[in-house]
């Protein structure tokens, strides 16, 4: 079976890192925020594309480490006042390890018991 589509704007792990820098550099001269969204404008692929550069193996280390520098970039504005666009931003784009969690439970945090009509049942 044959691939389709467009052919990988980047052909190799190098190139795509050569860019990514060029964006941080922007945004430094700028002093603006980085964002993942602004990443996938300036390198001129759609999200998904980045995401599909994770993937791949030789691609991977170089999109994780922009994304993490992205987030560290955000979590450094946490020490500063107004931070709920910051906290949102943060969920939103990196929602794996940016989340609220409402844990349930009973005495000890064993799970809670109710009682409907005699009988009883867990529930989560």
């Amino acid at each position: 079976m044959t691939k389709r589509g467009r052919p990988a704007k980047f052909k190799t792990p190098e190139e795509l890192q050569k860019k990514i820098i060029e964006f941080f550099k922007e945004h430094a001269k700028n002093k603006t925020m980085p964002t993942k969204g602004n990443l996938a404008l300036f390198l001129k692929v759609g999200r998904d594309c980045l995401g599909d550069y994770k993937k791949k193996e030789d691609f991977a280390d170089t999109i994780k480490e922009a994304y993490n520098i992205i987030e560290d970039c955000w979590v450094q504005k946490l020490t500063k006042h107004s931070v709920a666009g910051v906290i949102f931003y943060l969920k939103n784009a990196f929602k794996k390890d940016w989340r609220d969690s409402h844990l349930l439970g009973g005495d000890s945090g064993n799970p809670l018991y109710i009682q409907f009509d005699g009988i009883f049942k867990a529930s989560r």
